[in-house]
């Protein structure tokens, strides 16, 4: 072992330097005496005048702060407690030097971070150390880390937190590896007492010297562990540090560092001694193709080492799977089990040893468990993910998951600002369906998102900023305001000994990334506080079964402080029915067997309190409650038949009958109805010679009975009727809804034409739109039926709209007019024919205006619409239309003053061979054009 220049080894300072340094500091605490100081970006503390007096009986420590060689330091502090927690931090130099911060206040549950450089100005001593963090109150209810931040070269590593009562003896192994030559590997090693200890180095690896240290009291040194190799491939060993001191004394913050492609990472140092399990675990790691939701270069690609070792002296096998989630799917990959001697140290790149099974792509989530054979405490592990270009790294703790204070909770600091983005990632360790509660608490609020199911060592992830960014709403009804940039997150298990887990707050462009696992202030889980029904009321129907009633809970924390919920209680449940004539139930799931009212009743035990501190020893209570069922019999008939939940073939213009028969319970009262019809229909359409009407389908709510006809066809049509009950509190608007599928069918039709020209003909004489031979128009049309529907009747129905207009002399006379506007060409229907659909079928008009004797000039403008109607067999159907031809004819005509010979005006107009259209909407008219009463009247 050598020492890096940059982090020297303590050497005594002299004797003028340590009264400079003292001098300075002195001025330094006079200078922050009773001052309001702005540290850090949304975060601020106070100095009282007169420090309060507390009983400073809780201790945190971290090993290491760098503010020399372009490293700037910044610790977070997290309190936990419902009140305000007053704080004494004394920062040490390498040496030990002590420079005490003036007491100051962490308010309730509230996050702060403080740049130390505000702290030590210009003391030179204080360049490199740890941290002391004396407080009040119970163990974790104030936490904190130092982030130790090299910008320019995309850098950053944590100090994480210590507690003397986190250690059970004077050994810790660590796992030191480095990805390549270049990259280095630094240990900070700090005595947290007044005496000073002796640690010795140690490790099997021929690559790591042995070494002893001697540390003085709240010293700090740094030493870097070389670990070297001629091929430039990664390299890993096994070192374990012994010391003399008391439980606890020692606490080390470990890194390895490449500032030429800007990889870094924690390297972790356990003491054995407080491991419970021969498991371990770790949450969310990342593999192959980087994820481009995250923000990294396209084409970024990951690495995944992840290194065991045996700490025990006898051999042990270490079985390896990997969960992930990919497309939404959660899944398990068995990487294989690897044997391990004694001290052995075991390297499996987990990226490549997945693709081997085929996972590639990209992957949302992933998570590493190791189950070993042998004694608890013997297998420790390190995994860190890193790019191949190795910009971006990001080390993984694999941790026993029930091991550590508080390990069933987590709180930890997010940040939103700056680029930077927070996301906790959380872990089942178990084999089965757990839920996890998760609150996100920020100044003036929180944010409930649901609590989070996670299958079988499923690993998921919580965005914070992804809440905020798409407004999303939490059980609560509230959203993520878009002006919060900080806070924390809390997070408890719902099943003990399930999760781990972690907060992981990055700014991907900035290339910096730190890692949060510190547990909350909970030593036991979380306590029920009441348990309702949901909803209270439900209205259902004869023959319904399935899940209506969701029993929920509400729970707080230790401290009573914050509530958690409303969240569906997912286990533990007994139900019972009130009236199993009216509805049964079995483990929530009801039948609904009778009309009539009934409670359906959960009876629930749950936790409500814990005796002692530590103990964790559960008081119950039983809560229950109970739902009101409404069970209906609602069915819809057609034509007095049941067809409720039936596809029925029906053909337009064919009368629909439809019935709703509603037998509900009189504690509902009364009831309001509608009734939902696609499609263009009408209630009804009656035509004859002098008037065809279309009544409009209005009558569509409060309406049990209702009947209407198609105008057009399509498959698929769902008419629902709805019924719902105001007056009965609580339940939803509309309430039931009972359907049937109609398939409408429509024959298919055409037709054509063929025209003649206006002229003049005689005996008598007229102005004629065609010839004795030749009409002025004729239809020739073709309707083919649906399949399996009778055939129905055809009809011709024709409306004019005609301008007649005269005058007896040509020279000099006035003009007289007959006009008659939207009415029935002559018959109803034309030509007083109904025509079977057998085959197919012609029908002509050649249109005409007698030459009175008296008048010597004449003029026709007449406008039609010729329809092909339908009427389908059966009782009550009508007639609709198919198709339509619109067509026209203007000619005009003078009587020769000496001849009296009529002839025709020049340039007539008219429609020739004109085509038909698909037309569903009936003609209307208000009278008819008989063609023998035409009265002139004059202009």
């Amino acid at each position: 072992m050598t020492v890096q220049p940059s982090f020297a080894s303590f050497h005594s300072l002299p004797k003028k330097a340590v009264w400079r340094g003292a001098v300075g500091a002195a001025f330094l605490l006079l200078l922050l005496f009773g001052i309001n100081r702005w540290t850090a970006k949304g975060a601020w503390s106070f100095f009282p005048a007169t420090p309060p007096q507390v009983n400073f009986n809780m201790s945190l420590q971290m090993a290491y702060y760098s503010q020399d060689n372009d490293w700037d330091s910044t610790i977070v502090l997290n309190n936990n407690a419902k009140e305000e927690r007053f704080v004494q931090v004394t920062l040490y130099g390498k040496d030990g030097q002590p420079l005490n911060v003036p007491v100051f206040s962490l308010p309730a549950n509230s996050i702060r971070r403080f740049k130390l450089s505000d702290w030590t100005l210009s003391a030179n001593n204080f360049r490199e150390g740890n941290i002391s963090v004396a407080t009040h109150g119970k163990p974790m209810e104030i936490t904190g880390q130092v982030s130790v931040v090299n910008r320019r070269d995309r850098l950053e590593f944590e100090s994480k937190p210590s507690m003397a009562m986190e250690y059970s003896s004077q050994r810790l192994n660590g796992i030191v590896t480095v990805p390549d030559r270049q990259a280095k590997a630094y240990i900070a090693l700090t005595n947290t007492s007044a005496a000073p200890i002796d640690v010795s180095l140690t490790s099997d690896s021929e690559h790591v010297h042995a070494d002893k240290v001697k540390l003085l009291a709240h010293e700090t040194k740094v030493e870097e562990i070389k670990l070297k190799n001629s091929n430039n491939s990664p390299l890993s060993a096994l070192v374990t540090l012994q010391h003399n001191g008391a439980v606890g004394a020692l606490i080390t913050t470990a890194y390895a560092v490449n500032k030429q492609t800007g990889f870094t990472a924690n390297l972790y140092f356990y003491d054995d001694a407080k491991t419970v399990s021969n498991k371990l675990a770790g949450a969310h790691f990342r593999f192959g193709e980087a994820n481009p939701a995250e923000g990294f270069p396209a084409g970024t690609i990951f690495k995944a080492p992840l290194v065991l070792a045996n700490l025990g002296t006898a051999a042990t096998t270490a079985t390896v799977t990997v969960d992930y989630t990919q497309n939404g799917q959660a899944k398990t990959q068995l990487i294989g089990s690897f044997p391990l001697a004694s001290r052995a140290v075991k390297e499996i790149e987990l990226q490549s040893a997945l693709a081997t099974f085929g996972v590639t792509g990209v992957v949302e989530n992933a998570g590493v468990d190791i189950q070993y054979t042998g004694t608890a405490g013997t297998v420790v592990g390190q995994l860190i993910s890193m790019s191949t270009n190795g910009d971006y790294s990001f080390d993984v703790p694999v941790k026993d998951p029930l091991a550590g204070m508080n390990r069933n909770t987590g709180s930890y600091p997010f940040r939103l600002d700056g680029g930077y983005n927070t996301v906790l990632h959380l872990k089942n360790t178990t084999d089965k369906v757990v839920y996890a509660a998760v609150q996100i608490r920020y100044e003036g609020g929180t944010y409930n998102p649901n609590q989070i199911k996670l299958e079988p060592f499923q690993t998921v992830a919580v965005d914070i900023k992804r809440f905020q960014s798409t407004q999303a709403k939490d059980i609560r009804n509230s959203v993520l305001p878009g002006n919060v940039t900080s806070g924390k997150i809390i997070w408890y298990e719902r099943t003990g000994g399930s999760l781990i887990g972690r907060a992981e707050t990055a700014d991907f462009s900035g290339g910096i990334a730190g890692s949060f696992s510190c547990g909350g202030s909970c030593t036991c889980g979380m306590q029920t506080t009441s348990a309702y029904m949901s909803p209270y009321s439900f209205l259902s129907e004869v023959g319904d079964h399935g899940y209506p009633f969701t029993p929920m809970e509400m729970l707080e924390d230790c401290n009573g402080d914050y509530d958690y919920g409303p969240y569906a209680i997912t286990s533990g449940l007994s139900w019972s029915s009130s009236n199993s004539s009216i509805a049964t139930v079995s483990g929530g799931y009801v039948e609904c067997m009778g009309v009539g009212t009934c409670n359906i009743n959960f009876t629930y035990t749950a936790v409500i309190d814990y005796d002692g501190d530590y103990s964790c020893n559960p008081a119950y209570n039983n809560f229950y409650d109970s739902g009101s069922i409404n069970v209906l019999d609602l069915v819809i008939n057609k034509d007095g038949q049941n067809v409720t939940g039936t596809t029925q073939n029906v053909i337009v213009g064919q009368r629909i009958q439809l019935q709703a028969v509603l037998t509900a319970p009189p504690e509902l009262g009364s009831s309001q109805t509608s009734w939902t019809i696609p499609g263009f229909r009408l209630a009804n359409y009656v035509d004859n010679k002098d008037s065809a009407v279309i009544t409009p389908l209005d009558n569509l709510t409060n309406n049990t009975q209702i009947t209407y006809y198609w105008l057009d066809g399509g498959d698929n049509r769902t008419v629902k009727f709805d019924v719902s009950f105001p007056s009965a509190s609580g339940l939803p608007s509309p309430a039931i809804t009972k359907s049937v599928t109609f398939n409408v069918k429509r024959p298919t039709a055409q037709v054509t034409t063929e025209t003649g020209t206006p002229n003049i003909a005689s005996n008598p004489d007229r102005l004629r739109f065609g010839t004795a031979v030749t009409p002025g128009i004729t239809f020739n049309g073709t309707v083919t039926m649906p399949s399996g529907f009778s055939p129905g009747n055809v009809q011709w129905i024709q409306k004019i709209t005609s301008l007649l207009r005269r005058r007896k002399n040509s020279l000099t006379g006035a003009w007289q007019r007959y006009e008659k506007m939207n009415v029935i060409d002559s018959t109803y229907p034309y030509n007083n024919s109904t025509i079977n659909i057998a085959s197919p079928f012609s029908e002509s008009d050649s249109p005409y205006s007698d030459f009175e004797a008296t008048i010597n000039e004449k003029t026709v403008d007449d406008h039609f619409e010729m329809y092909l109607m339908f009427k389908p067999a059966g009782t009550g159907s009508i007639w609709v239309p198919l198709r339509r031809v619109i067509w026209f004819w203007t000619a005009g005509a003078t009587k020769g003053f000496l001849t009296n010979v009529w002839s025709l005006s020049p340039n007539p107009s008219y429609s020739m061979n004109p085509s038909s259209e698909d037309v569903i909407i009936p003609p209307v008219w208000t009278g008819y054009a008989d063609g023998t009463t035409i009265n002139y009247v004059d202009e």
